[in-house]
């Protein structure tokens, strides 16, 4: 479309786009590549031969730990004997740093540097970490290597804060708590004073670090009982902000700290910041290689690793030593069957093509109607309009099909700004509003300890961005590749019409939406709900939500009318 458009505009029947970077001209696409983020572990479970049960998740830079969480409930059900929990962060460098630069997070001066009143931001990372799981009884039966254990886990949504993008301190504290009376239920002396060293989040924003600080002085500042402040640290020092893989570093970098009895410093710290009364500041954050700091009482170590994700996805893990010659005796627990604890459908809200409603689509099933209409005028931008280029790609007319033209949103009652340069795409700002009204219908209180999970595939508009980002240089090597020269003035009007053609340049709430979890993430905090989002596990309340919408694929270009 936009090659064609250049041929119009400059007269030149014959200007080819040249393809961005060193991609040959010929070389042959597999389209289904742009949506396969969403559907790393089925590659995976594929690739290896692996016939269990396979999810991935967004829970932004909670997303291992959270992975870990839904891998020890499969082992803890029964419904697995060994879970591969991983987590991978190979994002467009592009896309993220500038994306971190609108949100003021990005550091100027280069240095990644958690915890220092000098820093300034974070970069961004790239890797992957994946651990095998085994209940400890099935590892020992079976003689495998045991790294460490893992003694619980706490997970929980911020709720309501300040901005969704805001870190709170209230949800950071909850995710220490689930995880201190998990780990106590099957150990009663895993408790905050027997902590030595916490793996941070730390990511190098000055309010994200500020806030994490508040939240452990405010968690372990009178559950110590006298015993050593644990010393903390941040691997985000040495490796970056992994970003969804975030936690591997941190969770490795325990257990082979505890298992060699060494503590590897942070570094890039000259002025350290502290907690508000001090309880964690510079005598906490070593700066120089330490042994393990044993505490008297603990027959093994422990440590804590936390992760804290965009939109307030948290998550603190308790980590526990494990020597080959003295393996912990396995806590004897009842195996839980899930079928023992039936869930209730309490709530329904849908929105499917022109049914803005269950009734309406009841009200249309039993007329026996189908809900196609045509492709709405300016969903494909256009490209209905050009037969031979849908031929290319298979497409012989324009489909039919139950899409979604418009519907209304409330601005004012969902605390969004109603900025059309700078708005939430459209599938989020549906999932809202049905949300909202499953939420309403199954009478569920604000501030409620609610999951909130969302299905969703990779939003395919992000690929829109990164065309229009292209096109900056494909379209001045195309012009100087085929000879055509144009002024300065008349090069960047060109410039901006065709970028402008593919998409608006992305803005900070534009960005947002990008981010899977935000969309759990917004309706937890419109209601306050702390409970677990977004991904499919057992809930920790006793309400279901069933939030049904259509397919997003039909949603990029629906118009909303705000009242």
């Amino acid at each position: 479309m936009v090659e064609k458009a250049l041929q119009t505009k400059l007269q030149q029947p014959n200007f080819v786009l040249q393809n961005f970077g060193l991609a040959a001209q010929n070389e042959q696409y597999n389209w289904r590549n742009g949506a396969v983020a969403h559907n790393a572990s089925k590659l995976v479970a594929d690739a290896l031969g692996l016939g269990g049960a396979q999810l991935s998740l967004d829970a932004a830079c909670a997303s291992s730990v959270y992975a870990l969480k839904l891998a020890c409930d499969y082992l803890h059900t029964g419904k697995a004997d060994m879970m591969l929990a991983g987590a991978v962060s190979g994002a467009d460098p592009f896309f993220i740093n500038m994306g971190f630069s609108i949100f003021h997070a990005y550091p100027d001066h280069g240095i990644s540097a958690p915890f220092d009143s000098n820093s300034k931001g974070l970069f961004a990372g790239e890797g992957a970490g994946v651990l095998v799981l085994k209940r400890l009884e099935d590892a020992k039966r079976d003689g495998d290597h045991i790294y460490a254990l893992v003694s619980g886990i706490g997970l929980s949504n911020d709720g309501k804060g300040q901005f969704v993008l805001s870190p709170n301190s209230k949800g950071q504290v909850q995710a220490f708590e689930r995880a201190y009376r998990e780990a106590a239920s099957l150990d009663s002396s895993i408790t905050p004073a027997s902590i030595e060293v916490i793996e941070c989040h730390a990511t190098g924003t000055p309010l994200g670090d500020k806030v994490e600080l508040t939240s452990m002085e405010r968690f372990f500042e009178d559950k110590l009982n006298g015993s050593a402040t644990p010393l903390i640290g941040s691997a985000k020092s040495n490796l970056s902000h992994l970003l969804t893989a975030a936690g591997m570093p941190g969770i490795m970098k325990m257990i082979f700290a505890m298992r060699e009895g060494v503590l590897p410093p942070s570094i890039n710290i000259s002025a350290p910041i502290s907690s508000p009364n001090g309880l964690f500041g510079q005598a906490t954050l070593p700066n120089e290689v330490l042994p393990w700091p044993d505490k008297a009482g603990n027959s093994t170590r422990h440590a804590g690793v936390s992760v804290f994700g965009f939109g307030g996805c948290n998550a603190h893990l308790l980590l526990e030593s494990c020597s080959e010659t003295a393996v912990k005796s396995p806590t004897s627990s009842k195996m839980v069957n899930a079928s023992e604890q039936p869930m209730h459908i309490t709530g329904m809200a849908a929105h499917f093509g022109q049914c803005s409603s269950i009734n309406q689509l009841a009200e249309r099933i039993r007329a026996k109607q189908n809900l196609f209409t045509p492709l709405p005028t300016q969903r494909w931008k256009g490209i209905n309009k050009h037969p031979e280029l849908l031929a290319k790609y298979g497409i012989e007319h324009v489909p039919q099909g139950a899409y979604i033209d418009q519907f209304d949103f409330d601005f004012l009652r969902f605390k969004v700004p109603p900025n059309e340069d700078d708005r939430l795409i459209s599938q989020q700002l549906l999932l809202i509003k049905v949300a909202d009204e499953a939420i309403v219908n199954a009478n569920l209180k604000p501030g409620s300890k609610v999951a909130v999970l969302v299905a969703m595939e990779t939003e395919l508009e992000l690929h829109q961005f990164r065309g229009r980002v292209n096109l900056h240089s494909q379209l001045a090597q195309s012009l100087a590749a085929q000879g055509v020269k144009l002024s300065d003035d008349e090069y960047q009007a060109l410039e901006a019409i065709a970028m402008d053609s593919v998409l608006d340049a992305a803005k900070l709430n534009q960005y947002t939406s990008f981010i899977g979890n935000i969309m759990a993430s917004r309706i937890s905090s419109l209601w306050d709900f702390n409970g677990y989002q977004p991904l499919p596990f057992r809930l920790q309340s006793n309400q279901l939500i069933a939030v049904l919408m259509w397919h997003k694929t039909y949603l990029p270009w629906a118009h909303y009318k705000s009242h």
